[in-house]
C-alpha cells in the first residue's frame, strides 16, 4: 500500500502512531475530522483512517506538538487473522442421530 494512502478506519494491518504529551487534544481534534484515533499508551495514539501528511497537519493546526509520527504494519500473522476472520472451513456440532 502507498504510504500517501489513506488506511480504512479499523483496519489493524497498519496504523500511524502518534506520540504526544497532548495525546487527548489530538484525539478530540483527530475525531472532528472524523478520523479514528485510540490510546496506546498516556501520550500514544493509533490513528487508522488518515495519512501521516493529513494528521501532522491537523495536529499543527490545533497547536499540538509532536514527538513521533511513524507508520506502524501489523505482522503478517495479525494480517492474516484480519482477513480470514470471517470465514470458516470447518465447523463442529452435534450431530442429530
Amino acid at each position: 500500500m502507498p504510504a500517501d494512502r489513506a488506511l480504512p478506519a479499523g483496519s489493524s494491518t497498519t496504523a500511524i502512531r502518534v506520540r504526544t504529551p497532548f495525546a487527548e487534544a489530538l484525539a478530540d481534534r483527530l475525531a472532528a475530522a472524523s478520523i479514528a484515533a485510540r490510546r496506546t499508551g498516556p501520550d500514544e495514539l493509533a490513528v487508522t483512517g488518515a495519512t501521516i501528511e493529513r494528521i501532522g497537519d491537523l495536529a499543527y493546526e490545533a497547536g499540538v506538538r509532536l514527538h513521533e509520527l511513524s507508520r506502524q504494519d501489523a505482522s503478517l500473522e495479525e494480517a492474516y487473522l484480519e482477513l480470514t476472520a470471517g470465514s470458516v472451513e470447518y465447523a463442529t456440532g452435534t450431530a442429530d442421530r
